[in-house]
């Protein structure tokens, strides 16, 4: 299996849109947490299921770029 250059820049970007880094993480969370202070729990749930979904989509684009078995036409 040979991943070229460009592919190797959709793996980090991919990973990084989903979060996977730790500095983002801590991003969503500090912004989270902030909501939940103001009494906007509706808010904070409404940015969490969205963060899940987001992360699993792109998550999902990556297991389909690397780990998906590809037919040679």
């Amino acid at each position: 299996m040979s991943v070229s250059l460009a592919g190797g820049h959709d793996l980090i970007l991919m990973f990084s849109m989903a979060g996977v880094p730790p500095k983002w993480v801590f991003a969503k969370l500090s912004v989270i947490q902030s909501i939940v202070q103001v009494d906007l729990v509706w808010l904070a749930v409404y940015a969490v299921v969205f963060s899940v979904v987001g992360a699993f989509y792109y998550l999902r684009v990556i297991k389909v770029m690397y780990f998906d078995n590809q037919e040679n036409t």
